[in-house]
């Protein structure tokens, strides 16, 4: 991967060359250069308006600050390094020597193709980069202990430094009064101010070696650590991007167009992205992806293998569909190499196909058993298998509705609906509508953790079909059933929900978790349309039912 960045025309340095070329240029230090990275002030404003909008950061810095003095900037310079498109090390003479430490960190960081992949993410995205900042910051504490003895050597350096400066400041005093002496004729007078500038010299040198020796301790320090640095670091980088490709995952679970999510207000961004900083949220996402795969795989599938009919003539080389007069004569040679060449030249006459399978104009609506004892991996599981249908939904331009069910009359329902024009995104929990992120969050927050009632959520679902039906016309649903349990229905419901499946022509699949394919009553239900599934850690059991909606 091709690097987006450089360093600085100084190289990655090191502190005794630092002292080394302080002590040749004789330069005073710049008490003002404190960020390793180079910003300006526009770049400086972005930081500070992204720190106050996210108190995450905020609290990030804070807990940084109290680990090292210099964590301040250290947090900065890092939100720079992934928010810059070429981010840039400043030279080492340029920057504080107790912050040279900063810049060590950096450095390293910067060499690590950890970072190549975080900035894939990160990149011009002001709200990514803090977040990143944000979940590294653990082990930005843990590097800066380990670098704790080179930190306070440093700051002892520039002790030496400042003090060095005072020399020199008392030196030229010394020399200036000399200069005036001689000019006054007072020889005595300036070997005096001469021996006194001398003996600062002498004091200097030996200061400068001072600086040198502790210059080469503080180098051979970070050398020693430097693995566990570079190990760590890898740590904190590999967390952000899990983290950010967490979000950019759920970003299309919850049905947004790509990079939907990054378009949203930063203050909108940084409140959706605390709700899905966490464990379950998490593990969502991890299925999610190579589930919705799978869906649209077995979409893909059932679109190639669809029956044909004919309803013109056209010409090509597809032998399956050529028509028998094409194959007259290919008794004799002449007829054969005619054939042939027809058939190079695509010049063939052969039957014009196309599918007859009708895409269902119904709704797809998941019910899924929040029971307590499809708690943990199994509520995990089925709401990635309910994201995963709502984007099959999607992708048909079909309605979705999300049905989270318990005990009797407990439920929460959760819609997603395609106008004429232009998709019109909606979530509803119950009676409430939600704004779309906040409602799909909604969706996959939701669990009941009670009993198990299944009349009260294929009722609603049977309800959604019929208003469907009677506003738009539509048939052909499907209702996709996913459960660990058994529940007894009334025979007279039972009945009458079979009719009005007749009359509506839709669907019922049903998933059994961890069960039987032949568990009653889901079994007649589903008109023996049951996958058991045993593997809650992919999507394979639940093929057929991707390939069916």
């Amino acid at each position: 991967m091709g690097r987006n960045f450089k360093h600085s025309e100084g190289g990655p340095g090191s502190m005794r060359e630092y002292v080394d070329n302080y002590i040749k240029k004789g330069r005073p230090m710049d008490p003002e250069t404190k960020n390793t990275i180079h910003s300006d002030q526009w770049d400086r404003e972005d930081y500070n308006s992204i720190l106050s909008e996210m108190e995450e950061l905020s609290n990030a810095e804070g807990e940084l600050y109290k680990h090292v003095e210099t964590g301040s900037d250290a947090m900065e310079d890092m939100y720079f390094g992934l928010v810059k498109a070429m981010p840039e090390l400043k030279d080492p003479k340029e920057i504080r020597p107790t912050y040279l430490i900063n810049r060590a960190v950096m450095d390293e960081a910067l060499t690590l193709k950890e970072y190549d992949e975080l900035r894939l993410y990160s990149v011009g995205d002001d709200v990514s980069a803090g977040l990143s900042c944000v979940t590294m910051e653990p082990e930005l504490e843990t590097i800066f202990d380990k670098l704790a003895k080179q930190q306070e050597k440093a700051q002892e350096l520039e002790q030496m430094m400042m003090q060095m400066e005072g020399m020199a400041g008392e030196s030229g005093d010394a020399d200036q009064m000399m200069q005036e002496m001689l000019a006054n004729g007072d020889e005595k007078g300036a070997q005096n101010y001469q021996d006194q500038k001398a003996r600062i010299q002498e004091q200097m040198d030996k200061l400068a070696k001072e600086m040198q020796k502790l210059a080469d301790q503080i180098d051979s320090g970070i050398e020693d650590v430097k693995p566990e640095v570079r190990e760590e670091m890898r740590q904190a980088m590999n967390n952000a991007s899990d983290q950010a490709d967490n979000l950019d995952t759920l970003d299309n679970a919850w049905g947004m167009d790509q990079g939907g999510l990054s378009r949203l207000p930063a203050h909108k961004r940084i409140e959706l992205a605390r709700k899905l900083n966490n464990d379950k949220f998490r593990r969502i996402a991890q299925l999610f992806g190579p589930m919705s795969r799978i869906a649209m795989a077995e979409q893909q599938r059932k679109v190639n293998t669809a029956r044909q009919e004919i309803y013109d003539i056209e010409l090509g080389n597809n032998l399956p569909t050529v028509l028998p007069i094409e194959m007259i004569g290919m008794e004799d040679e002449m007829g054969a190499l005619l054939f042939f060449k027809n058939y190079i030249e695509m010049g063939l006459m052969q039957y014009k196909m196309r599918g007859t399978e009708k895409v269902a104009k119904g709704g797809i609506i998941f019910c899924e058993d929040g029971s307590g004892s499809m708690g943990g991996d199994r509520e995990v599981w089925a709401k990635a298998v309910g994201l995963s249908l709502m984007q099959v939904a999607k992708l048909q331009n079909r309605d979705f509705m999300g049905i989270h069910f318990g005990g009797p009359a407990e439920y929460k329902t959760f819609e997603y609906t395609h106008g004429k024009d232009e998709v019109i995104a909606k979530y509803k929990a119950t009676t409430e509508t939600f704004d779309f992120m906040n409602g799909a969050i909604e969706y996959a927050e939701t669990f009941f953790g009670g009993g198990t009632d299944f009349v009260t959520p294929l009722t609603v679902a049977l309800e959604k079909l019929q208003k469907q039906h009677d506003e738009d016309g539509a048939v052909k649903g499907d209702i996709v059933f996913c459960t660990d349990g058994m529940c007894g229905v009334p025979d007279e419901w039972l009945a009458n929900f079979k009719e009005t499946q007749e009359e509506l022509d839709f669907k019922v699949y049903g998933i059994i978790v961890g069960g039987s394919t032949n568990s009653e009553p889901l079994k007649t239900i589903c008109d023996n349309r049951v996958c058991s599934i045993q593997d809650i850690a992919s999507g394979e059991d639940v093929r057929e039912i991707f390939r069916g909606v």
